[in-house]
């Protein structure tokens, strides 16, 4: 159900600034492969669980000043800490991009993902509101970011919602002509309400490399 309300999310997107935007927009599609580490801390105990994950993305300026995108990613994480079980996760990663100057962005998106282990499902749908700074180098072929953002929204299946939700985020890219190389790290942390006496926290950290090229251009109807 999540799937399909961020899919439905991004393509009304496009269908809005789809005919506003210039008649030809470039689409570029990326191979992503990942690190990942979770970590649960409940009380005292902790639990680390890490492994690979891969997956694609696809982005389009639909504005000079807008871009849209999402990815799909998914893998499975070894437990690493006694007593804990190995987990799969998948995730659907929908977002806008508000680029008022070169060097900042504005972006809000949504995040639908999955933990899969051996006691069931646990479903996780986040709305985010954040900015980046953007430093142009080498003549604009490589580019770097460093950003933060705020979950206001995180709902959390068979679970009461996080009282504080943030995540930092950098990246590198290199870009010559139709293709491109970067390399990311990002961290999500989330602290949950104290219950009992014991106090909840989540970290998901991710470090990413991915490439990307240029795909045919789409040309959007005029109105």
């Amino acid at each position: 159900m999540t799937t399909r309300l961020a899919l439905a999310v991004l393509a009304g997107i496009l269908a809005m600034t789809g005919p506003a935007a210039a008649d030809a927009q470039e689409l570029r599609g990326e191979i992503i492969g990942a690190l990942v580490e979770h970590r649960l801390t409940v009380g005292h105990d902790p639990e680390r669980e890490f492994g690979a994950a891969f997956g694609a993305a696809l982005r389009a300026p639909v504005m000079s000043w807008m871009e849209v995108g999402g990815h799909l990613i998914g893998g499975a994480l070894a437990a690493q800490t006694p007593q804990t079980d190995d987990r799969r996760f998948g995730e659907l990663d929908v977002a806008a991009l508000i680029t008022p100057f070169p060097w900042l962005a504005f972006e809000v998106g949504g995040t639908s993902r999955t933990w899969t282990g051996p006691l069931g499902r646990q479903r996780w749908l986040t709305m985010r509101a954040g900015a980046e700074v953007r430093l142009a180098l080498a003549d604009d072929r490589v580019r770097g970011m460093l950003g933060g953002a705020l979950m206001p929204v995180v709902s959390v299946s068979g679970a009461e919602s996080p009282s504080v939700a943030i995540a930092a985020s950098s990246r590198l890219t290199y870009a010559h002509r139709t293709l491109s190389a970067s390399v990311g790290y990002e961290i999500e942390r989330y602290d949950f309400p104290v219950s009992g006496g014991t106090r909840r926290l989540e970290q998901v950290s991710t470090m990413s490399a991915s490439i990307g090229m240029l795909l045919p251009e789409i040309g959007w109807p005029r109105p």
